[in-house]
């Protein structure tokens, strides 16, 4: 496979003395249904998810590595799909970030090929360790709004054809999962929530949280994962930003609320960094 991400590794091979870290950050983005790594509002397609991310690494002069083309397959494919993409890249020793899903696909990783890669460390952030209320929503879209989901069929979203996407990311099969999957021994591994007051939320958060609040009451949450299910492990801290804007997309209307928004963002980039500095510095040297 030949991407920007293993020219860039080529390039900084015998940068280290130079970088703030040893070991490059592997990014693992979350659950992309419509399977081609982009931002999407709608039918429009926009940047590649880690471009924000990417940009804010560089300018730390830290080496990042998205893993490209994942496709919109269930989570052991995107397993399956990262492990190879990791070894074509010939990756040797890295620290995982993982957004959203994408963290409950690094644990499975790790846990499933820990004997063939060297993982520093794993931080995830807003991953639904716990499940999500919304995949419940997801599944039944189709039943409880006959209307909207003609819609969004319509507009090239199915809400029927990803139902076995959204279903391994229920409460229910999240538990079964954490049973199967629990902590990595001897890793040092982090977590980074994130919420947003739910009328600060941007207009597409703000439906889907408010089509889940009617059902399950209200709750902290970033517009679509729960604050207290992004929690696990050793929990790093807490930002205001919503599922998109993690990534470093604002969606806001107001200029006030885009500003402070891209702060947010650069603040918890900042904190990601500073794990991952400690983790090579031994802070964390017990997991």
């Amino acid at each position: 496979m030949k991407s920007f991400a293993s020219n860039d590794l080529q390039k900084q091979t015998n940068q280290t003395d130079t970088l703030p870290l040893q070991f490059p950050v592997v990014f693992i983005r979350g659950l992309n249904s419509w399977g081609d790594d982009r931002i999407h509002i709608g039918p429009l397609r926009l940047q590649h998810m880690w471009e924000p991310f990417r940009q804010a690494m560089q300018d730390r002069k830290v080496r990042f590595i998205p893993i490209q083309g994942m496709g919109k397959g269930r989570r052991q494919q995107h397993v399956d799909q990262a492990f190879q993409i990791l070894k074509t890249l010939g990756v040797q020793s890295f620290h995982i970030l993982a957004h959203s899903a994408g963290g409950i696909v690094a644990r499975q990783l790790i846990a499933e090929h820990h004997s063939q890669l060297d993982v520093r460390s794993l931080l995830t952030i807003a991953t639904p360790h716990h499940g999500a209320h919304i995949a419940n929503k997801a599944i039944s879209f189709h039943q409880q709004n006959p209307m909207m989901y003609t819609l969004c069929k319509a507009s090239g979203y199915d809400t029927c054809e990803r139902a076995n996407l959204y279903a391994e990311y229920t409460p229910e099969s999240m538990e079964a999962f954490n049973d199967a999957f629990p902590r990595p021994p001897h890793l040092p591994v982090g977590s980074i929530s994130c919420a947003v007051p739910f009328w600060d939320l941007p207009l597409g958060p703000k439906l889907l949280s408010w089509a889940v609040r009617k059902t399950y009451g209200s709750y902290d949450s970033d517009g679509i994962i729960e604050e207290s299910s992004q929690r696990w492990q050793n929990h790093l801290d807490r930002f205001e930003l919503d599922h998109a804007a993690q990534l470093g997309f604002s969606f806001h209307l107001r200029p006030q609320r885009r500003r402070q928004s891209q702060e947010n963002f650069h603040n918890m980039v900042n904190c990601a960094v500073n794990y991952f500095m400690d983790v090579e510095s031994g802070k964390y040297a017990e997991g």
